[in-house]
């Protein structure tokens, strides 16, 4: 036989063996994205970024593959942090300086305990099928209550687990914030975890009086309640125990995607930039006129009462004392995506470009 065949078959049998070769032992799921760690960034500072959070006088960022990165100097230098999953992240909360949680796709809660320099699995989509799966068949083994519309209740959840199944691990969470004491995460078609004190994470989807299933946009606390907002309008009020959500009757029909909590006032926003706010717990709610049609992607309330609300097409605009009216700033920040506080007083904003830095005297 000619050598170059030798070769060739040589090479096709080494090609087939690779492909018949198991995964890793560390590919514990068989998602990649769940099984590796995020991609290493040359550039932190402008590496595209999806969210940003407060850690004590640190800022903490994250966004695609796994990305999350640290800054201890208000935004002006950045370093990468230890992330053991390869996956888009959406969002970030601390509840000390120390202590963070991380969520996105494939239904993933990511936990820091060293203020965002490195993190660990606490739940993946796999395990939230698992506890959806379990409400189900707890549902459906159940006693109804009287006057309870059990069979109704238990057949929705029973569909909802056979979904979740059939989908596998697919959908994302998209907030995570604080809910009566406890800490909720939710998402994509109204999936939502809740862990309580120490404790574990445990099926939350049940309990949001979400019955078309919209996705969950942003969790804002405010004393015993918290503001739940999503797509088309979503508006849900939580009570102190984060068991109970009213619905309230919100004042515009398309996606919401933020808000914000300022002087006893509830600030939302939106798509073709839409603003209200509430100064009755979402009783009744005033227009704020912007004049722009660009979305509203974030906001942050600020130490003097204002708010500063972010557009998509990168405008800024910093609102009255009485939160009545906005003005547009000079300042310009490209692609933003979520806004944060730094400790200096001025404000971080981070998007597809990476970070930006917007002066404190900028919004005084």
């Amino acid at each position: 036989m000619p050598r170059f065949l030798q070769i060739r078959r040589l090479f096709w049998r080494l090609a087939a063996m690779l492909l018949l070769c198991p995964a890793p032992a560390g590919a514990a799921t068989g998602y990649y994205a769940l099984d590796h760690a995020a991609i290493a960034v040359k550039d932190p500072a402008h590496t595209p970024l999806i969210a940003i959070a407060r850690a004590g006088g640190a800022l903490v960022a994250a966004g695609l593959h796994g990305t999350i990165v640290v800054s201890t100097d208000n935004g002006q230098s950045w370093t990468q942090a230890k992330v053991p999953v390869d996956l888009t992240l959406t969002d970030l909360y601390f509840t000390s300086p120390r202590d963070g949680w991380a969520v996105g796709h494939y239904g993933t809660i990511l936990h820091s305990t060293d203020g965002g320099r490195s993190w660990r699995v606490a739940v993946s989509g796999l395990e939230v099928i698992q506890a959806v799966g379990a409400t189900a068949a707890s549902a459906a083994s159940a006693a109804p209550a009287p006057g309870v519309p059990w069979v109704a209740s238990a057949a929705i959840d029973q569909r909802v687990a056979s979904a979740y199944t059939q989908d596998g691990p697919s959908k994302p969470f998209l907030a995570v914030g604080m809910c009566g004491g406890a800490l909720l995460a939710a998402g994509q078609q109204d999936m939502a975890m809740r862990r309580q004190g120490q404790g574990n994470w445990a099926e939350w989807t049940s309990k949001i009086n979400n019955p078309d299933f919209q996705n969950i946009y942003d969790i804002v606390p405010d004393g015993a309640s918290t503001l739940l907002v999503g797509e088309n309008g979503l508006l849900l009020r939580g009570d102190s125990s984060c068991r109970n959500f009213t619905p309230l009757s919100g004042p515009y029909t398309a996606t919401l995607f933020g808000a914000v909590q300022a002087g006893g006032q509830w600030v939302v926003f939106g798509l073709q930039g839409e603003v209200y706010r509430s100064a009755d717990e979402g009783a009744s709610w005033a227009p704020v006129t912007l004049g722009t049609d660009a979305a509203i992607l974030a906001g942050v309330a600020l130490p003097s009462g204002r708010v500063l609300l972010a557009a998509g097409n990168g405008n800024l605009y910093l609102s009255a004392p009485d939160l009545s009216t906005y003005a547009l700033l000079p300042q310009h920040v490209p692609a933003v995506a979520d806004l944060a506080l730094a400790a200096d007083g001025g404000a971080v904003a981070v998007g597809a470009l990476g970070v930006s830095l917007i002066p404190a005297t900028s919004l005084r």
